[in-house]
């Protein structure tokens, strides 16, 4: 990506002799990303050029099996903005690629991608997982999320690492914040996007801003859209 002074963006890197050379640690997620955005571009569009620019990442230079496997990190470095680009990344490609060969790769990267995530609870993960793949997601888990997340999106200031009651994780996050070895109830988390730590204990802010509720609306909506969600979860 190219920003308005000419320059390439921070994290827009997507071209072969960067993530397949001094950029090796991002190919994984941003190989997925560049696949999704030129199938996507191409359904909407029909131009070939973004068909041909696909297939040529794919045929020549590796990226449907650089997408292969986009969540390695080392303990302490989990990126959760990058699992979020991950999940959004995965939804057009898969709804939109019919080449059995290429789904079966980015089926299993998705289902590795998940697996890892799972434990957060994650709703709009769940209904991503369960919507491409047509595999039971964790349904029950997700609606119990969307229940805990409060009305009261102000952003209060948490605290939850002085608790008797939580087990520490020994490694802190990658902003260097206290962590719980399992996520807690989201009504006991400061509001969050989904980009953030869920493991992190404390946060929030001064009470002066809030959240404008997309956090809940768009896997609500999501889940609606494909039956995961009825009336019993309400």
């Amino acid at each position: 990506i190219i920003g308005k002074d000419g320059k390439r963006t921070r994290w827009g890197v997507w071209a072969p002799e960067y993530l397949n050379g001094p950029w090796r640690a991002q190919r994984g997620l941003n190989s997925l990303e560049i696949l999704s955005h030129l199938k996507s571009a191409h359904h909407i569009t029909g131009d070939d050029r973004y068909g041909d620019a696909y297939r040529d990442l794919i045929e020549n230079h590796g990226y449907a099996e650089n997408a292969r496997h986009v969540k390695l990190t080392l303990p302490g470095h989990v990126n959760h903005s990058d699992d979020e680009l991950a999940f959004i990344s995965y939804y057009p490609l898969l709804k939109y690629e019919t080449d059995e060969g290429l789904r079966s790769i980015y089926l299993e990267s998705l289902e590795e991608s998940w697996q890892e995530e799972r434990p957060e609870r994650n709703p709009w993960w769940n209904y991503i997982y369960g919507a491409v793949t047509e595999n039971a997601c964790d349904v029950e888990e997700a609606a119990r999320t969307l229940r805990e997340i409060p009305l009261d999106l102000i952003d209060w200031p948490i605290r939850n690492s002085h608790r008797a009651d939580i087990r520490l994780d020994a490694d802190r996050g990658r902003k260097g914040e206290l962590q719980s070895i399992g996520v807690l109830p989201y009504d006991e988390l400061p509001a969050l996007k989904w980009n953030a730590n869920p493991y992190a204990l404390d946060g929030g802010g001064n009470a002066t801003r809030e959240d404008d509720g997309t956090y809940f609306l768009l896997p609500y909506w999501m889940g609606r859209y494909y039956g995961f969600l009825e009336d019993t979860h309400s």
